[in-house]
């Protein structure tokens, strides 16, 4: 099978972090159970003579989550006064492609989100699902920058900025995530006095964002509107995904105990993220998977009080994990993973305040 040349440089990227895990003895422990699983995984695998290669795509784009963590947080322990610096240098220059390549929408270049429809802007990304997974990341971390640095009425025309480009973008998951953010960072964050701003905020949103509507947009809002005339809330928020679950999920069912145990692999996908972790990877999986994400999850609820960034750690967490139960491609996203790892490894910089310096 010949690899293309993203798949080709990131198989590359994924070997550098294993070298760089075992030679440097990180999370050694870790690394060789993750192995054994993938040796066990394939042979499996071979056996009911399913595609290998597709699977260890699909599946590499986790375990490049799990090295890279293991790898900054490691960094973070040797080194806590460049690390945040890195990541926040990182962050930055990647949220700033970001936006750009959503803005370059607005003068007819890049892609659109939905092509048949013409709708949306995705700038010179693949994938627009994806997107929400770096968006869970991005927006509400510079959200609280701005808000912990700059004035609220900075931090006002910073959240409209961001629900603006959610719209760009046309995905329910997009528009969601900027709004819900726009609200919460406050109120964790504020004092009384300032968590007042989300109303002012909450009638600012509507009364622009009427002005700003394009015609892309409205048809956005037409499109979403079908959905839930058509089946209601559940079918605005999953698009049809149960009814792939229901079609694609009876050959795992029906499947013997090892297939259950392990999965069928070969990159099956439902759109939701637990539900193609259980038909690739069966029960074994979800185990080992979810066990990942619920410790990034429950590590970040525990500094939640103790670092600077905890909250907003903690909240960017629970969003992923949300959206990628509704929309999926999050968690084998090889767009999201470096950037859930770098997030989930600033929980072991001990900072009470932001550096002067950023």
């Amino acid at each position: 099978m010949i690899f293309p040349i993203s798949q080709s440089y990131k198989l590359l990227v994924l070997l550098l972090m294993i070298y760089i895990c075992i030679h440097r003895k990180i999370g050694i422990v870790s690394v060789m159970l993750l192995f054994f699983y993938i040796a066990v995984l394939f042979l499996h695998l071979s056996f009911i003579n399913e595609d290998i290669p597709s699977t260890f795509i699909h599946l590499s784009k986790f375990v490049t989550t799990i090295l890279s963590f293991l790898y900054f947080r490691d960094i973070s322990f040797t080194n806590p006064d460049k690390s945040f610096s890195v990541i926040y240098y990182i962050f930055k220059l990647n949220f700033a492609i970001l936006i750009i390549n959503i803005l370059l929408g607005l003068i007819g270049v890049g892609y659109y989100t939905y092509p048949t429809e013409k709708l949306g802007f995705k700038g010179f990304f693949y994938a627009g699902n994806e997107l929400a997974g770096i968006i869970s990341i991005f927006f509400p971390f510079f959200l609280f920058i701005v808000f912990y640095k700059k004035t609220k009425l900075m931090y006002l025309v910073f959240a409209l900025f961001l629900v603006f480009v959610s719209a760009l973008i046309g995905t329910k998951s997009a528009l969601l995530i900027s709004v819900i953010s726009s609200f919460v960072i406050p109120y964790m964050y504020g004092s009384q006095k300032e968590r007042r701003i989300v109303t002012v905020m909450l009638i600012s949103i509507f009364v622009i964002i009427s002005f700003l509507l394009v015609h892309e947009e409205i048809e956005m809002i037409n499109r979403m509107i079908f959905f839930y005339e058509k089946g209601g809330l559940a079918y605005l928020l999953l698009s049809s995904r149960d009814e792939y679950w229901i079609e694609r999920s009876r050959e795992f069912f029906e499947g013997s105990f090892g297939v259950q145990l392990l999965g069928l692999g070969g990159n099956r996908t439902i759109e939701m993220d637990p539900f193609d972790t259980l038909v690739n990877y069966g029960y074994l999986g979800v185990m080992i998977v979810y066990s990942v994400i619920f410790f990034f999850i429950y590590r970040s609820f525990k500094c939640r009080n103790q670092i600077i960034f905890g909250k907003v750690i903690f909240f960017s967490n629970i969003l992923i994990l949300l959206i990628s139960t509704l929309a999926g491609h999050i968690y084998y996203s090889a767009m999201s993973s470096l950037f859930i790892a770098l997030l989930n490894s600033l929980t072991y910089l001990k900072l009470k305040y932001l550096p002067n310096n950023n």
